[in-house]
């Protein structure tokens, strides 16, 4: 059975689609078997493997997944698609995201027995049988998205930066974790907090110093990304910054990041 690590912060700008991104391509260029689900209506992550806008998956990505629950086992390859990175495949964001949390509704009142944000989890659940490792790309909000992205996970990956609001959402994060787990009887475990966008500033410093002595220092990653322009590139050039700016300072330290995390996410798997 593969491993789902759902990539998930409230708030936005700290690098979330960047390390989703990363570390689903760090899997892959390890040759790992790898889907990338892209929650996020922006679409930013499918555009980053693939180089297409979202627009170019309508019909045959995450809304159309939804809008086939309960019938969707035949066409389950058919909402799945390759990307630039060979062994890693993406389920895209399309221009219909946006109408997913209306579309939960409806699917609730037609299945009683489920919540809406357990319709991910039950949409997805085949394609652990097909890849190793499911990387999930959350929306920056506490939203209907982001919940049944916690709620698929097996691991949380949670990226702040330096600066007080990113703490908040951290707390507000872990809280979300900790009411799944208690109300669904769910698993799901931390896979640790990254600090992104690392720069030498006394900011980043005091941050780093509160992350280490308040409650979350037994979840904090050794591993840290360092801010470079590599990944402003490697936006615009539409690959994740492992394949398109290999020797920057980002790529090395998600290519440590993936090797940090390796012992657990295989450990998940036994």
């Amino acid at each position: 059975m593969g491993t789902v690590i759902t990539v998930a912060m409230t708030k936005g700008g700290v690098g979330k689609t960047t390390t989703a991104v990363n570390v689903a391509a760090a899997f892959a260029m390890n040759g790992h078997s790898v889907c990338l689900i892209d929650l996020d209506q922006q679409g930013n992550a499918t555009y980053a493997v693939t180089g297409q806008a979202k627009y170019n998956y309508n019909d045959c990505g995450l809304f159309d997944l939804f809008m086939d629950f309960g019938k969707m086992s035949q066409r389950l390859t058919a909402y799945i698609h390759e990307t630039r990175i060979p062994k890693l495949r993406v389920l895209p964001s399309t221009g219909m995201t946006n109408q997913i949390p209306p579309l939960l509704s409806i699917l609730k009142a037609r299945h009683a027995e489920i919540k809406e944000y357990q319709v991910l989890d039950a949409c997805i659940r085949p394609l652990k049988e097909l890849f190793e490792i499911i990387v999930i790309d959350t929306p920056p909000a506490k939203d209907a998205l982001t919940i049944s992205g916690i709620y698929a996970a097996d691991l949380v990956l949670m990226p702040v930066n330096a600066d007080k609001f990113s703490l908040d959402a951290l707390v507000e994060t872990c809280s979300l974790i900790q009411s799944i787990n208690r109300e669904d009887n769910r698993d799901v475990d931390v896979l640790g907090v990254l600090l992104t966008k690392v720069e030498r500033n006394s900011a980043t410093a005091l941050i780093r110093k509160k992350l280490h002595t308040q409650e979350f220092a037994p979840l904090m990653l050794n591993t840290e990304i360092r801010k470079g322009a590599a990944v402003t590139d490697s936006t615009l050039l539409g690959g994740p910054v492992l394949m398109t700016e290999p020797r920057s300072n980002p790529a090395k330290d998600y290519l440590a990041l993936y090797q940090e995390i390796l012992p657990e996410v295989l450990g998940e798997q036994k």
